[in-house]
């Protein structure tokens, strides 16, 4: 074989050896990253999930608050123009009239009724 030849196969080598060194760097330096940051972002996780788990134990808790609707036994208004004056003044008298009801809370009545 000629000189030329053989620098040449020996510099592929060396070039191959060099790739196969900074490709092995290269994964190593990858793992290292990867096994330093896996149980960082485990635990951002778990506390993620912790706080989810608060919020909606917050909106529950939240929901028990609201209180249920009493019981108001009201007529349904059937559309009929002779019977509006009598439902209306049921209305007026058992819900509308009532301090102790919100708005929210007489509109849900009106909306039912």
């Amino acid at each position: 074989m000629s000189k030329r030849v053989e620098c040449i196969k020996f510099q592929t080598t060396l070039e191959s050896l060099d790739d196969q060194e900074l490709e092995s760097d290269t994964r190593s330096t990858i793992d290292n990253y990867y096994f330093t940051l896996r149980p960082r972002l485990e635990d951002k996780l778990d506390e993620l999930k912790l706080q989810q788990r608060s919020k909606v134990s917050c909106k529950i808790e939240d929901l028990n608050l609201i209180p249920k609707l009493p019981e108001i036994k009201l007529d349904r208004f059937s559309g009929d123009i002779m019977k509006w004056r009598c439902f209306i003044e049921s209305f007026d008298t058992h819900v509308h009239n009532n301090s102790r009801l919100s708005d929210l809370i007489k509109f849900q009545y009106l909306k039912n009724s």
